[in-house]
């Protein structure tokens, strides 16, 4: 039964990941009832990367309590290599929850700044972990410098990223070609930002950005195309 468990949600996972609501609930049942069973465990213990995995899929469906319960209940049942890294994806998923409820209610500036502070003080040693840390925390940065306007979050946008291009170039995990679409996206959350700043700003640039991407492999495109929107129509 676990196999077959296992096998739905490899199945069910892409069309989720598209968007497709359908799956996304499916999906996210098939977890509860995994977990409610001990079939989605191993040995009584969950992988960080399932682990994750779960919170992200209770995101998308909201159920924010639920993902918060889970994140206590389990996290004692965490597989990890030390006490470092389990810290480091407790923080991650309880940031990623504060961020999504954050947006998920009228982007509320006090959850998303939570989300903020807890990846702050989060330890990144780990190179799978500290790499999904840092994606999320230029994520909430942008939204916080949009929502807010405030330089300290551009200036922390700025300081993040360039701890973010360091933490690439010393974990050599990743190909070549992955570490180059992580370095691309951090150059065009920078770019966005800057422009964003300029007190003259050619809207000419959005056109430009927008034909860039389409032709790019990089992290995140969609949501880079999404924040182009955004950043177009606040200017």
């Amino acid at each position: 039964r676990a196999l077959a468990l296992k096998l739905l949600i490899h199945l069910a996972g892409p069309p989720a990941t598209q968007g497709d609501m359908y799956y996304q609930r499916q999906l996210f049942e098939m977890m509860q009832w995994g977990l409610q069973t001990g079939l989605l465990l191993e040995g009584g213990r969950i992988s960080n990367i399932r682990f994750t995995n779960v919170v992200v899929v209770a995101a998308k469906q909201q159920a924010f309590a639920w993902a918060r319960t889970f994140i206590t209940t389990y996290s004692a049942q965490l597989v990890a290599e030390d006490d470092d890294q389990i810290e480091g994806v407790i923080a991650l998923n309880e940031a990623y929850l504060y961020y999504h409820e954050g947006i998920a209610n009228s982007s509320q500036l006090a959850l998303i700044q939570k989300a903020h502070e807890r990846l702050m003080e989060a330890s990144k040693n780990h190179p799978v972990t500290g790499l999904r840390i840092y994606s999320l925390h230029l994520r909430i940065l942008f939204d916080l410098y949009l929502l807010t306007q405030e330089a300290e979050y551009f200036f922390t946008l700025e300081k993040v990223g360039k701890n973010f291009r360091s933490f690439l170039s010393r974990h050599d995990y990743l190909s070549e070609i992955k570490t180059e679409d992580y370095r691309k996206f951090i150059n065009y959350i920078l770019l966005f930002v800057r422009w964003h700043m300029e007190p003259e700003r050619s809207s000419e640039q959005i056109g430009q950005w927008r034909e860039e991407l389409g032709g790019e492999q990089v992290i995140m495109k969609d949501w880079l195309f999404h924040k182009l929107t955004e950043i177009e129509a606040i200017r």
